[in-house]
C-alpha cells in the first residue's frame, strides 16, 4: 500500500456518506480510469455500505471509447445530473471538468483523485499524486476492507491502471505489483482490451500532421518547446510533438470564447529538470488569467478566456521562467 493514511481517511469517509444513494461523477467524456473506479467504487458502495442506488454520471458527454468501454463493463452511465444524498467526485483534475453540471450538483460532496489538483474546495478531497491512477486508489480501498474483488472487477481495474500508465510504459513498481495482484484476482483484460485498442482513425491521423504543419519552434534552454493550434485531437497532437522531437508540447484553440490548451512534457524533462506543468505552470497562469486548470506533472490542461496568442505567449514565458531561461523562437 503506497499511503495507508490516506487510504484509511477515504474509507472513514465513505463509511460516513449519508443516506442510501449516491452519484458518482466523473470529468467530462470519462476515461478508462475514471469509468473502471467508478464501476468498482459503485460495487463497494452497495454490497459493504449497503447503498441502495448508486448512479455513475459523465458530464455533459462521453467520448466514443468511453461508450465502448462501459457497454464491456456492463457500466450504466448518465450524461445529466441524478439526484442523489450524496456525491463522490472520481478522477476530477479540475472543477471545470464538471462542464455543464458545474454547479447542478448538491452537497454533500468527496473527491478522491491523483491529479495536481489546484483549486480550494469546500468539500473533503482527498488527493494524492503518488498514486499513478484512480484505479489503484480504488484497488487499496478494496484491499482495505478486504472486499472480495470479482475476476470482472480485477479486470476493470487492469485496465484502469494499464491506460493510466501509458499501457504500462510509465508504471512504477508499485503499479506493477498492483497488476500482479489483480492477476490473482482472475483480471483477464485481452477481451477488453483487443476491442478498445483500435487502430488510429483518419481524422486523428490528419489532426496529428497538422499539429506539426502549424507548428512554431522555441529554445527555452537546453529544451525544445513546440506549439500548435488544433480544433480537435489536442493531447493526440501534443503527444505527435513530443515523438517529432519536441521537450515540451504546448496545443490549443478557442472554443466558445474560451483558450483550451494541453501541455504535454517528455519524460526526460520530467525527470532531469523536476518541471510539474501544473504546479510550475498552470497553477501560476490560472492566478494571472483566472482560468482553470489541472493535470498531471507531465500532462496538464489550462482553460482561460482572453486572446490565444497571448496567452500561447504567456504560457511559454512560464515554461521559461520556471526553468530559469528566456525563450527564443527557431525562425524557419
Amino acid at each position: 500500500m503506497r499511503e495507508r493514511q490516506f487510504i484509511d481517511s477515504i474509507v472513514k469517509s465513505l463509511e460516513n456518506l449519508p443516506g442510501k444513494s449516491v452519484g458518482i461523477v466523473t470529468h467530462i467524456g470519462g476515461d478508462a480510469d475514471s469509468l473502471t473506479s467508478a464501476m468498482v467504487l459503485r460495487n463497494i458502495l452497495i454490497k459493504i455500505y449497503n447503498k441502495e442506488v448508486v448512479s455513475v454520471i459523465v458530464p455533459d458527454q462521453i467520448t466514443e471509447m468511453s461508450d465502448s468501454l462501459a457497454q464491456l463493463l456492463g457500466l450504466r452511465i448518465s450524461t445529466e445530473p441524478i439526484k442523489a444524498d450524496a456525491y463522490i467526485l472520481l478522477d476530477l483534475g479540475s472543477v471545470s471538468q464538471l462542464g455543464s453540471l458545474k454547479d447542478q450538483f448538491q452537497s454533500p460532496f468527496i473527491l478522491i483523485d491523483h491529479h495536481e489538483f489546484i483549486e480550494d474546495t469546500d468539500w473533503p478531497a482527498f488527493i494524492s499524486t503518488i498514486y499513478q491512477s484512480t484505479a489503484e486508489i480504488v484497488l487499496e480501498i478494496a484491499l482495505s476492507i478486504s472486499y472480495n474483488l470479482s475476476p470482472d472487477e480485477a479486470t476493470a481495474l487492469f485496465v484502469g491502471i494499464y491506460f493510466d500508465t501509458v499501457r504500462l510504459t510509465l508504471a512504477d513498481e508499485e503499479s506493477l505489483r498492483k497488476i500482479g495482484i489483480l492477476g490473482e484476482r482472475g483480471a483477464r483484460p485481452k477481451n477488453i482490451l483487443t476491442k478498445l485498442e483500435q487502430p488510429m482513425d483518419d481524422s486523428e491521423r490528419i489532426a496529428r500532421l497538422k499539429a506539426a504543419k502549424r507548428a512554431e519552434i522555441y529554445k527555452c534552454g537546453e529544451l525544445i518547446v513546440a506549439v500548435s493550434r488544433l480544433g480537435a485531437f489536442r493531447p493526440s497532437g501534443a503527444k505527435a510533438l513530443l515523438g517529432l522531437g519536441a521537450h515540451i508540447a504546448i496545443v490549443g484553440d478557442v472554443e466558445d470564447n474560451i483558450v483550451e490548451i494541453t501541455i504535454r512534457q517528455s519524460q526526460e524533462v520530467s525527470e532531469r529538470y523536476s518541471l510539474n506543468l501544473v504546479k510550475d505552470v498552470v497553477f501560476p497562469l490560472t492566478r494571472i488569467l483566472t482560468g482553470e486548470g489541472g493535470g498531471h506533472a507531465s500532462v496538464a490542461r489550462l482553460r482561460a478566456k482572453g486572446n490565444f496568442s497571448e496567452i500561447i505567449s504567456k504560457c511559454i514565458k512560464q515554461i521559461s521562467y520556471s526553468l530559469g531561461t528566456l525563450p527564443v523562437k527557431v525562425e524557419d
